[in-house]
């Protein structure tokens, strides 16, 4: 058995004994303009008439999506496992979780903090320092009360915890509601039972979540996890739409897969092909010449006789 399976079989077991009621859902994380290859590139899982069925969608996907992102205008829901940059995020209309008609609302799934409110400053006793993204910041600020992040210009996401699980504005004149937004504060709190209780559910829910996304994100994007012979805990990243000897598919199936998938073919062993006169091409074998005694039809080479 594999150490991701065993691990994750663990987690399962550890979260069906534990019966705390911690209550968390979807948070808002902003507001973002534009989806290219720079920022994120997620799967379109139909259209939703709200944020929250949005939210739905994805969490009842077939992979574990860390982000929803939801338009107003179309009614597009899409799901994400990338986190958006910082440097696509846009000023939203108001402090509080709505964006603009023309953008999408972005969600982070499993974290087990509240969206309050955004602020230009507040009351803070922890900096655990600049992060990649809103989860990271969730992460760093996971047994405390509250938690603040800001989308900033250099690329990072600012972070601060706090042990209060209310939003401390002080007597600061510097403190007050802002539009959601680059170099804006979003605050974050938990309830006071989630605090107490450590987040012992929670944290194994993004525990297994992780391990399950864990499994689908073992090779860049293009890229598909193959087993490698004889090696049942070993796999290489293979692009099967132009690998020569692993055109369509894996040769020896997809690394730890729960489900049958389509195995690939050997291009180099197709009977009949010159030496060197094969290729792959959108996951299919293509010869062009044959040995003596074959000729070409089509892509491949067939016996004259």
């Amino acid at each position: 058995m594999s150490p991701l399976l065993t691990t994750t079989l663990a987690a399962l077991a550890l979260l069906s004994s534990v019966s705390l009621q911690v209550q968390a859902g979807p948070a808002f994380v902003g507001c973002v303009s534009e989806l290219g290859s720079e920022s994120v590139q997620p799967d379109f899982l139909g259209t939703a008439a709200t944020p929250a069925a949005c939210n739905t969608n994805c969490l009842n996907g077939e992979i574990a999506y860390q982000y929803s992102l939801y338009s107003e205008m179309t009614g597009d829901c899409l799901c994400s496992t990338t986190a958006v940059a910082p440097s696509y995020y846009v000023t939203g209309p108001s402090s509080t979780a709505e964006c603009g008609n023309s953008d999408y609302l972005v969600s982070d799934l499993p974290t087990s903090f509240n969206f309050v409110q955004c602020y230009s400053n507040m009351v803070t006793d922890n900096n655990p320092g600049d992060q990649t993204s809103f989860q990271g910041c969730f992460d760093a600020c996971r047994l405390e009360g509250s938690a603040m992040v800001l989308p900033g210009a250099n690329g990072a996401f600012a972070c601060r915890c706090n042990q209060a699980n209310i939003i401390d504005l002080g007597n600061n004149e510097n403190s007050y509601a802002v539009n959601c937004g680059p170099n804006a504060w979003f605050n974050y709190v938990h309830t006071a039972e989630a605090q107490a209780s450590g987040l012992a559910r929670r944290k194994l829910k993004e525990r297994l979540d992780q391990l399950r996304l864990d499994s689908q994100t073992l090779c860049p994007t293009g890229l598909t996890p193959c087993n490698v012979q004889d090696y049942s805990d070993t796999y290489e990243c293979i692009d099967t739409r132009n690998e020569l000897e692993s055109c369509g598919g894996c040769l020896h199936g997809v690394f730890q897969a729960s489900s049958p998938s389509t195995v690939g073919v050997d291009c180099t062993a197709i009977p009949g092909v010159a030496f060197g006169a094969v290729t792959c091409m959108d996951s299919h074998c293509a010869a062009f010449s044959c040995k003596d005694g074959f000729e070409m039809a089509g892509n491949s080479c067939v016996p004259t006789y």
